[in-house]
């Protein structure tokens, strides 16, 4: 019927469906007015025709991930050298979504209700004394 990243489609039925009209939350990542369920088949009462939509039609949210990492020797003596090192992973601790759900033609049914596992931001140090 239309573009699923377009909200201005059908804002009734995007209320109706459980999503604030015209905008693009968490709640509701895509426009499920924009699908509709496909005719069934003939002499069929459950199968239905093949739909029009194309594979990749509903994209999730792009993922943002900065690390950093940081490192200083020390000379002690001749032949004696000391390692500092500090790894961040996931500086801004910026949360990775997963991807919506594929059930547009339910209340939620377009909704990202979870973030990808082990995302949080870490730290690491070390200490390396070479002689």
């Amino acid at each position: 019927m239309g573009n699923p990243a377009d909200f201005s489609i059908d804002q009734a039925d995007q209320a109706r469906l459980g999503c604030t009209p015209g905008k693009r939350t968490l709640a509701c990542w895509y426009n499920p007015a924009a699908f509709a369920i496909p005719a069934l088949a003939p002499e069929q009462t459950f199968a239905h025709n093949f739909g029009n939509s194309y594979a990749g039609s509903i994209v999730g949210p792009s993922q943002l991930n900065f690390d950093l990492g940081l490192m200083k020797s020390f000379r002690i003596v001749e032949g004696q050298q000391l390692t500092f090192r500090a790894e961040i992973f996931n500086v801004a601790n910026h949360a990775q979504f997963q991807i919506p759900s594929t059930a547009p033609d339910v209340p939620g049914g377009a909704s990202i209700s979870s973030t990808l596992p082990d995302n949080q931001r870490e730290v690491q140090f070390s200490l390396k004394y070479m002689f």
